[in-house]
C-alpha cells in the first residue's frame, strides 16, 4: 500500500465521522460545544508548545478588552484566559465588560461591581480564607468551563498606595 492509499482511507474515514455526527446529532463535532473546537484553541495550543507559556505585562492585557483586539482576554489571580468565545458577556454592553482586559481578582471576591477600585489585583483588606474560597473558585470556574480556557500569565504590578476600602460585600451573581 502507498501513502496516497492511507490518505485515501484516512479522509474516507473522516467524511463517514462527520456524515455520521450529523446524521445522528445534527452537528459535525457529535453534539460537542467546548473551546476545543474554537480554532484560537489550537493556536494558543501550538504557540505554547513552540514558544512556551505565554507572559504578559498588565498594558499587554489591557489591550485585550475587545475593542483594540479581536480576541477577549481577562485575568484571575495573575491567569489569563481566554473568554472570546462569550464576546456578548464581556464586551460593549455586556454583563461582564469591566472585566475584559484587566485582573479582576479583587472584584471576583467581593462581588462589588459597581466600584471602579474594585477592579483590581490588590486583594489587601480581604479576609484570607474568603480570598482562597472564593478565587479558588472562580479559577476552577474558567478552566472548567467549555468556552475559556487559560492562555498565560500576567506580571502583576506592584500594589501601593492605601488599602482599598471595603465595600459591603452585598452578594451577587456574577
Amino acid at each position: 500500500m502507498n501513502p496516497l492509499d492511507g490518505l485515501r482511507i484516512i479522509g474516507g474515514l473522516l467524511l463517514l465521522n462527520a456524515f455520521l455526527s450529523w446524521w445522528f446529532t445534527s452537528s459535525g463535532t457529535w453534539g460537542y460545544q467546548g473551546h476545543k473546537i474554537d480554532p484560537n484553541y489550537w493556536v494558543d495550543v501550538a504557540k505554547e508548545a513552540v514558544w512556551g507559556p505565554r507572559h504578559m505585562s498588565m498594558a499587554e492585557l489591557q489591550e485585550y478588552n475587545g475593542v483594540h483586539r479581536p480576541r477577549v482576554y481577562l485575568s484571575v489571580n495573575g491567569t489569563v484566559f481566554d473568554v472570546t468565545r462569550r464576546r456578548d458577556l464581556y464586551t460593549g454592553k455586556g454583563s461582564y465588560s469591566k472585566l475584559a482586559g484587566r485582573d479582576c481578582s479583587r472584584v471576583l471576591v467581593t462581588g462589588c461591581l459597581d466600584r471602579p477600585q474594585e477592579y483590581t489585583h490588590d486583594l489587601r483588606g480581604l479576609d484570607a480564607n474568603e480570598v482562597d474560597d472564593k478565587l479558588g473558585g472562580w479559577l476552577r470556574y474558567y478552566r472548567n468551563s467549555p468556552d475559556y480556557w487559560p492562555v498565560g500569565t500576567v506580571e502583576l504590578d506592584p500594589v501601593e498606595g492605601p488599602v482599598p476600602e471595603k465595600c459591603d460585600h452585598r452578594v451577587r451573581p456574577l
